[in-house]
């Protein structure tokens, strides 16, 4: 996970930050349904559960959408396609 982590600042630095105000959540359901699309085994086994309406951040929403996809597909390897993620 360390190295997945540095992997993803290490790309993330090298590119220009564009920070605005955004909710988390539709971020995170964004990038698990791109993932679901690349990945049929994802379909049943990648799911969102949250108890919050909103959780606003300031960040790159689309540098964040590609980190939640990394983490989603490398939960998924390591569970070998089977989830639940």
């Amino acid at each position: 996970m360390n190295t997945t982590v540095t992997e993803c600042l290490e790309y993330v630095r090298s590119i220009p930050v564009n920070q605005e105000a955004v909710d988390l959540l539709p971020l995170l359901r964004e990038s698990a349904h791109q993932v679901r699309l690349g990945c049929q085994a994802a379909e049943k086994a990648v799911r969102i559960e949250d108890g919050r309406d909103q959780i606003p951040v300031h960040l790159d929403s689309n540098q964040m959408k590609q980190v939640f996809e990394i983490i989603i597909r490398h939960a998924l390897e390591a569970s070998d396609n089977k989830g639940p993620v």
